[in-house]
């Protein structure tokens, strides 16, 4: 019997450490599927089109592109198509764009 627990112990500590390696790979493709479904109409599916006088979006650090996200949603980042990226924003929970930002920061810069 206590060899039993033991075994589901350590069966558990293991999957224990192997969460964060699975939840960064799963953020990572729902970073994907919710850029491609929200973004890439704009920006492309590589991200290498700016959207107004923003850079594109592709190879920007994931912090960087979050806090404009963040900021698009409060009001406080945003020109001419501030309404544009207030309606994609208020789609993405605060999951959703750490998510999407971490997706555009694998994409290779745009040219």
């Amino acid at each position: 019997m206590k060899s039993s627990i033991v075994v589901v112990a350590a069966c558990l500590l293991v999957a224990a450490a192997c969460l964060p390696a699975v939840s960064a790979a799963w953020a990572a493709s729902d970073g994907k599927s919710l850029y491609l479904e929200h973004c890439a109409g704009c920006h492309g599916k590589d991200g290498a089109k700016a959207g107004g006088a923003a850079a594109p979006p592709a190879g920007q650090n994931s912090q960087a592109v979050y806090a404009k996200l963040r900021g698009y949603a409060d009001g406080s980042e945003g020109g001419k198509l501030k309404n544009i990226m207030l309606n994609v924003t208020r789609k993405l929970d605060d999951a959703g764009m750490r998510a999407v930002s971490d997706y555009i920061e694998t994409l290779p810069a745009a040219r």
